[in-house]
């Protein structure tokens, strides 16, 4: 199911935000790798949130990361992303 999600991730980044999908690893950082817009990460987060029916808090994300209760990379690494996905597409299941 994870790998299901990942794959519908990296599509939909590559689509949105006009990253070529060969250059999303796991590892990758959305922002600081990839320089993605953040209108276009919007755009694809609606999309995500859309195919499965759940919520994505980027905003209360970024505030954590700003107040330094979280790093970029709890959230906006690839792998940490994706769990994030997955975690509340379980949980709306």
């Amino acid at each position: 199911h994870m790998e299901e999600i990942y794959t519908f991730v990296v599509s939909t980044l590559a689509s949105s935000c006009k990253v070529q999908p060969g250059d999303i690893e796991p590892t990758t950082n959305l922002f600081a790798d990839l320089g993605i817009d953040s209108v276009d990460f919007l755009d694809a987060v609606f999309c995500i949130e859309k195919q499965y029916g759940i919520r994505i808090p980027v905003g209360q994300w970024m505030s954590a990361v700003n107040e330094g209760n979280a790093t970029m990379t709890d959230y906006f690494v690839m792998e940490h992303f994706v769990a994030q996905i997955a975690d509340r597409a379980a949980a709306s299941a």
